[in-house]
C-alpha cells in the first residue's frame, strides 16, 4: 500500500526526474527546486518546468520563450516558442 506524504507549499505544476531531481512552479510563475526536505526559490519566472533524472532542467515562461537552466540559478534563453516542454536527459528535449 502507498502512502502519501503532505508537503509545504502549493503548486501548479511540478517535475520529477528524480528522488534528487524535483522542480516546480506556482501559480506566481515562481520557480522551486526541492532539496533537503524543503522548497529553495529558483531565480526567474516559468509557467512549465520539466526536469530529467541527470538533472538537466527547461522551461517555458507565460510568453512561451524556451529557457535551458544553466545550475547556479541562472537561465540561457532558447530560440522558438512551445506552451510546455519535456526533458528526458541532455541529449533528449
Amino acid at each position: 500500500m502507498v502512502t502519501w506524504k503532505p508537503v509545504t507549499g502549493k503548486l501548479k505544476q511540478i517535475s520529477v526526474g528524480s528522488a534528487s531531481q524535483i522542480w516546480s512552479v506556482n501559480a506566481s510563475a515562481q520557480i522551486f527546486q526541492y532539496v533537503n526536505n524543503t522548497w529553495e526559490l529558483i531565480s526567474g519566472s516559468l509557467k512549465h518546468v520539466s526536469v530529467a533524472a541527470d538533472g538537466t532542467v527547461w522551461g517555458v515562461t507565460a510568453k512561451d520563450n524556451i529557457f535551458k537552466y544553466l545550475g547556479n540559478k541562472q537561465w540561457e534563453q532558447i530560440s522558438g516558442q512551445l506552451k510546455q516542454i519535456s526533458v528526458g536527459s541532455a541529449s533528449q528535449i
